[in-house]
């Protein structure tokens, strides 16, 4: 009796929109965030073919200001274990030390070579001209593509990036992260950042690749020049690497590496700053990427805070019937052990820290953060262009 007086149709309802929601984020979202997860345990048993005759290749680091950064990281990329490689550093008008540095490192490394831009070089973007000049420069065909402040975790970087040049492909997408830091909102950084980068690289994944990283990225010299280089773009400071791999990835030309020994970690004296100039950066990017899954997150973000609303009125609905907030509390905690679950797969294969507090915070948080960044964004936008658009 008391049973059927708590259970009314207004419960039913709840709970059908609750397994819905559930449904729909167990279909459509969670598999996005994992099938980098599945891809690195498919690489681990051998099910991905690579080349047998591994392809010479020209690296390329752009720096500016950057002579303690090289000359910490430059030597890791310097004796990489691989047969047949030069490496180019494009010296953007530094005003500290890194020519002298890299003389020094010149005198023991001859596959080492340097090359700058002219200081006159006014209303263009300097890391497009510098990456032009790099392309321009590399004597071999395959160009491999990454930032002075970046280190890579092995002596095997290089081949594990170079092994998936197999016939047709053309572009390899690498995974970079930030060195991890002792400042507050780390954790929630730091997963903001794994998850933005799982969205192109699931998407890659799945054959519909959108854009990549210029910290660890490979493609073919001639695909450079075949596409322009950067032509479509140089009104911007931004787009050396998403709206370029945007504009030259296919289906099938384009794959993704993702072992640990390929990884790059990008430092940074201050994490915090350095993650809002990339929110402000990729967001102001993104409007010009092609066919990117814009609708699938925000659509994302709107099942999350469906789901939050929902329970927000069964709280208040649960004064009336206290099925209610059983049903809230259940769904709540049904929700958290799955995004733990998810958390702990990521985990085995991409570190991640305090998991537990980090994902709460992002499942709350995110798409709040990412409008906050949006609008700050959209008032600065001027910065973003080299010259002033008409």
């Amino acid at each position: 009796m008391i049973f059927s007086i708590l259970f009314t149709s207004d419960v039913v309802v709840l709970i059908i929109i609750i397994g819905v929601l559930f449904f729909i984020r167990a279909v459509a979202c969670i598999p996005a965030y994992l099938r980098p997860v599945w891809f690195c345990k498919k690489a681990s048993e051998r099910k991905i073919s690579y080349v047998r005759a591994l392809p010479s290749v020209s690296v390329i680091v752009y720096a500016q200001n950057d002579a303690e950064h090289l000359e910490s990281f430059l030597p890791n990329i310097l004796t990489q274990d691989y047969p047949e490689f030069e490496v180019i550093v494009i010296n953007d008008g530094s005003t500290d030390h890194t020519k002298e540095v890299l003389m020094n490192l010149q005198k023991d490394n001859p596959h080492l070579y340097q090359t700058f831009i002219p200081e006159e070089s006014r209303n263009l973007s300097r890391k497009k001209l510098a990456l032009t000049l790099g392309v321009k420069a590399a004597k071999y065909d395959i160009v491999l593509l990454t930032d002075a402040n970046c280190c890579p975790i092995s002596s095997e970087w290089i081949k594990t990036m170079a092994r998936n040049f197999v016939p047709g492909t053309e572009i390899v997408l690498g995974y970079g992260s930030y060195e991890d830091k002792k400042q507050w909102g780390e954790s929630y950084r730091m997963l903001d950042m794994l998850y933005r980068t799982f969205r192109y690289l699931s998407c890659a994944i799945k054959g519909r690749p959108y854009m990549g990283s210029g910290v660890n990225l490979a493609y073919r010299k001639h695909l450079f020049f075949e596409n322009k280089g950067f032509s479509d773009h140089l009104n911007l400071h931004f787009g050396d690497d998403d709206l370029f791999v945007n504009k030259i990835c296919t289906r099938t030309n384009t794959c993704v590496e993702l072992s640990s020994e390929s990884r790059m970690v990008e430092v940074f004296c201050n994490n915090r700053q350095a993650w809002k100039e990339q929110k402000l950066r990729y967001d102001f990017t993104s409007r010009f990427l092609k066919h990117s899954p814009r609708f699938f997150y925000r659509f994302d973000w709107f099942t999350r805070y469906f789901f939050f609303a929902v329970v927000g009125f069964s709280v208040y609905k649960g004064f009336e019937n206290p099925l209610f907030w059983i049903v809230a509390g259940t769904a709540v905690l049904l929700r958290y052990i799955v995004q733990l679950i998810v958390g702990y797969r990521i985990k085995k294969y991409f570190p991640i820290k305090n998991i537990p507090v980090a994902i709460v915070m992002f499942d709350l948080f995110q798409p709040i953060v990412d409008v906050y960044f949006h609008f700050i964004g959209m008032l600065n936008k001027k910065r973003n262009y080299t010259w002033k658009k008409k």
